[in-house]
């Protein structure tokens, strides 16, 4: 029917890697805390960035890069184990430093690989 409203179902997330010349890539080791979470290492990957992380509860967090705010994803956590992960856009080479700022606590910053 006409009148029928259109439903667009996206379905799962899928990777689209950015140029490998445009991105970071490597890890590096956080090992800070922010007040009760762990923040533990940065991975920079050719699709994303991941954050990783160790809390009893999901990370409320914000991500800033050079003082510029950085999109989030996704955020996983698994209650069972205490861990999880920020998924956030690629950081391009010509950035320097992230901030991951957990919600009521101070800022960490982070050098990027």
């Amino acid at each position: 029917m006409d009148a029928d409203p259109e439903i667009v179902r996206a379905g799962s997330r899928f990777a689209i890697p950015w140029p490998r010349a445009a991105v970071r890539r490597g890890t590096v080791a956080i090992a800070q805390k922010a007040g009760a979470v762990s923040l533990d290492a940065l991975e920079c990957t050719g699709d994303v960035i991941r954050i990783l992380y160790t809390s009893t509860h999901a990370l409320h967090t914000k991500l800033s890069v050079d003082g510029e705010q950085h999109p989030i994803l996704e955020v996983e956590h698994d209650d069972d184990a205490g861990r999880g992960r920020v998924l956030a856009y690629p950081v391009l080479r010509s950035h320097q430093r992230l901030s991951i700022e957990v919600r009521g606590e101070k800022p960490v910053a982070v050098a990027l690989p």
